[in-house]
């Protein structure tokens, strides 16, 4: 087994009256590489100081350990203007990512125990054994058929469900089935949260084809929040998980319809391209250019929806653009115990979890499968979010 490293990295801020910025310093007690949008900043070492000096804004921070890169660290931090002036210590801890490291090669360890004493009892229960085998091999077999049966299934077609002007846009029914969740091997790179793969088994249901726009959501709420509130096309922004709800609240009062946030098990089937399951790394194609605003192409700020290209099911910006609230409370841990059918993730969790990347987020944690966890109070210019029906 690898040596661990456990790496704790202390982000200190401190003002400076002359240029009016925060200098940020990093430290950590073990070698890690600091990384701010997504732009690789130093390799930080032990008892090592980092110093980088911040205006207020919206910035991601990664630490990713240097003795094993899947030992990482990935938030949104906000410098506001009243912040300046004051010290504050912000804690990146990979502790608990390490932890469930360690805590998956044990789980590996035992799992390796237990078929070497399988193949022991084997020898002595041969006959049994041959029979369970049989009975396993027919059912896989059944749900193969039963899933080339689903993949020829002619796609629904895209519907408005609303009668009363379209107000909430166009959606797109989801036809249901079975999918692999997680970190497959079209991905790429992935994080512990991302793992194990795991199949899930999903119901129908509709989701709209574009992200909820400022001109939607100021038509609803009477107001705009948006940091690029001028264009009315562009995904509304800087809403908490509780004012997507509050306004999802209001649209079905509005519509008599039954909107919701759409879980996370159905954003990434649906990122897949549903039935179709495109297997790429993005949702509708491995060029993110083709498909997405990000770090490389976003220019610092949202864009209108709908124009770069859709996935299979005609879904769009479900990469890029904004980061998008799944109604999913975040559990450290989840995949390994989430139900097999129409998983809801922790309901009582404060972190939320965010999907699809942002137009500042860079390619490597924008695939299908990239999560990402904030506190359902936090609010930035970076998310925003995209209704589902049942």
């Amino acid at each position: 087994m690898q040596k661990l490293i456990t790496a704790l990295a202390f982000i200190i801020l401190s003002f400076s009256s002359t240029a009016q910025v925060l200098t940020l310093k990093f430290t950590t007690t073990a070698d890690c590489k600091l990384y701010v949008d997504g732009e690789y900043k130093t390799t930080l070492v032990t008892d090592g100081i980092f110093k980088v000096d911040f205006r207020a804004g919206e910035y991601q921070f990664k630490a990713v350990s240097t003795a094993n890169a899947i030992d990482a660290f990935k938030t949104f931090y906000t410098v506001n203007k009243e912040d300046l002036g004051t010290q504050k210590i912000y804690e990146i801890d990979l502790q608990n990512i390490i932890q469930n490291r360690i805590d998956n090669e044990k789980r590996v360890e035992q799992e390796r125990i237990a078929s070497e004493q399988a193949a022991k009892e084997k020898e002595e229960a041969e006959v049994r054994l041959r029979e369970a085998e049989i009975a396993m091999a027919e059912k896989a077999e059944a749900q193969r058929l039963l899933l080339e049966q689903k993949k020829t299934e002619t796609p629904a077609q895209e519907v408005t469900a609303v009668p009363d002007g379209g107000i909430a846009g166009e959606l797109i029914f989801v036809k249901g089935g079975t999918y692999t969740m997680g970190c497959t091997k079209d991905q790429g790179d992935c994080a512990m949260d991302e793992k194990p793969v795991h199949d899930v088994t999903l119901n129908d249901f509709y989701l709209a084809k574009y992200e909820v726009t400022q001109a939607l959501w100021t038509k609803v709420m009477g107001s705009n929040p948006s940091e690029f509130y001028t264009c009315s096309d562009c995904p509304v922004e800087k809403v908490y998980w509780s004012d997507a709800q509050e306004f999802i609240l209001k649209l079905n009062e509005m519509t008599g319809k039954r909107f919701r946030l759409p879980t996370e098990a159905e954003w990434e089937y649906a990122g897949r391209g549903g039935i179709h399951q495109e297997n790429f790394k993005y949702s509708g194609s491995n060029s993110i250019e083709d498909v997405a605003w990000t770090g490389s192409n976003g220019g610092g700020k949202t864009h209108p929806v709908g124009q770069k290209s859709p996935n299979k099911l005609g879904l769009y910006d479900m990469t890029g653009n904004v980061a998008e609230w799944c109604n999913d409370g975040y559990e450290d841990g989840y995949y390994r115990k989430s139900p097999a059918s129409n998983p809801q993730g922790n309901a009582r969790a404060v972190e939320k979890v965010l999907r699809g990347g942002s137009y500042r987020t860079g390619a490597n944690d924008s695939h299908v499968s990239s999560r990402w966890t904030v506190r359902e109070n936090y609010r930035v210019g970076v998310i925003g979010f995209r209704l589902a029906h049942d």
